[in-house]
């Protein structure tokens, strides 16, 4: 081993050093290392052009689905391609993790509108009226008895941290009836629908179509948490978020879909348009990060034709890439984090350093220029005649 080290890797075909025979296993695997250490974006790299890859123009897809690429293609490639997991250990929780946290405020607060909206009419509070005492005690039963069933099953944790987090989740939940009221109220609006489906068996609502350059479009399934009306007829797209907002924050309508990371706003939109049979209404999608440590703060912005124009741009790029086999990792340029960031890219959990460095030598190749314009905020695409610029 330490005379193949020291020389030149072998081929298949090339004698070894010292004239040892070349091990077939041992030269395809000094293929393999000798191609990730080359400036060239090979199949060892995530280029599976050429091969059959589904795409997402030939099908039904879902927002979150798809920023899984922009966010990291190789992880995009393993899970939604080769359907490979990573393996979860939740005996060695000492928390509730934020999925399982996003889940259980989902379900409680999907159940609390749902119940109103089910309910009697008068049930139902105007622009103006803020939600009751009753209200109050209605959600937070809802929640006793989910956080309940996560408990039963093993899913929050140790007691000793538990205890604590089901109180901030409760102080959460009604504080999102206190700044749900305020926002009623300013902004004339009334709940309609909770985790409005669309696309998924049973839907009442078929996927929404969002169009692409060239005439070509993605139709997309999902659900959105809720829809508001405003006394105006302008709807409101809401999405609950449970952990930061600091992700959010540059999202506008001028960068509406945060290098193709962030395109549940306008997919939820198209959806609620398609809800209220209004396909040319005035239409507001937000983010709302419904805890504590999320502030309670909204992130979002109205979905106008040049917002749709940039997104469909965006995503247009996308589908084209994922068609041409563009699969690289997209390690973080950093080490520092003490957490894994991506377990496709670091699944020993010992950082990506290396595998940066390897994606960093192939910037130069001409096949990963569509994924490094998007990935590196340098997006700049034409759609019907007018130029859609990059931030």
């Amino acid at each position: 081993m330490r005379a193949l080290l020291s020389g030149p890797l072998p081929r298949p075909g090339r004698a070894a050093p010292d004239g040892a025979a070349t091990d077939p296993v041992l030269a395809a695997g000094a293929a393999l290392l000798e191609a990730r250490r080359s400036s060239v974006f090979t199949r060892f790299d995530g280029n599976l052009h050429g091969l059959p890859v589904p795409s997402p123009a030939g099908g039904i897809t879902s927002a979150t689905r798809l920023e899984g690429w922009a966010v990291c293609p190789y992880a995009y490639f393993v899970k939604e391609i080769l359907r490979v997991e990573p393996v979860e250990s939740p005996e060695d929780r000492l928390q509730i993790s934020p999925l399982d946290l996003g889940n259980l405020i989902h379900e409680v607060l999907e159940r609390f509108i749902a119940g109103i909206l089910d309910g009697p009419p008068e049930d139902l509070p105007g622009p103006d009226e803020p939600w009751s005492l009753a209200d109050r005690d209605r959600i937070l039963a809802i929640a006793d008895e989910v956080c309940d069933r996560y408990e039963a099953h093993g899913l929050v944790g140790r007691p000793i941290f538990w205890h604590r987090a089901r109180r901030r989740i409760m102080t959460d939940l009604i504080r999102f009836l206190h700044a749900d009221s305020d926002h009623r109220g300013q902004f004339a609006t009334t709940p309609v629908a909770a985790e409005l489906a669309f696309g998924l068996a049973g839907a009442a609502l078929p996927a929404v179509e969002l169009p692409l350059p060239g005439g070509r479009q993605v139709r997309f399934r999902g659900k959105a948490d809720r829809l508001d009306v405003a006394t105006d007829g302008t709807l409101e797209v809401v999405d609950y978020k449970t952990g930061r907002s600091e992700r959010y924050a540059g999202l506008s309508e001028d960068e509406p879909d945060a290098r193709g990371t962030k395109l549940q706003l306008v997919v939820y939109a198209l959806a609620a348009r398609l809800h209220q049979g209004a396909p040319d209404a005035p239409v507001r999608s937000e983010y709302w990060f419904t805890s504590a440590r999320g502030g309670f703060t909204r992130v979002g912005y109205p979905v106008t034709p040049q917002v749709l124009a940039r997104v469909g741009a965006t995503v247009g790029l996308m589908a084209a890439a994922i068609e041409d086999g563009v699969f690289p990792p997209h390690p973080t340029a950093t080490s520092t984090s003490p957490f894994v960031e991506c377990p496709y890219c670091d699944p020993d959990a010992l950082g990506v350093v290396d595998l940066r460095r390897q994606i960093d030598r192939k910037s130069g190749d001409a096949a990963l220029a569509a994924f490094l314009e998007l990935a590196e905020g340098t997006l700049g695409a034409v759609v019907d005649g007018a130029e859609v610029a990059s931030g």
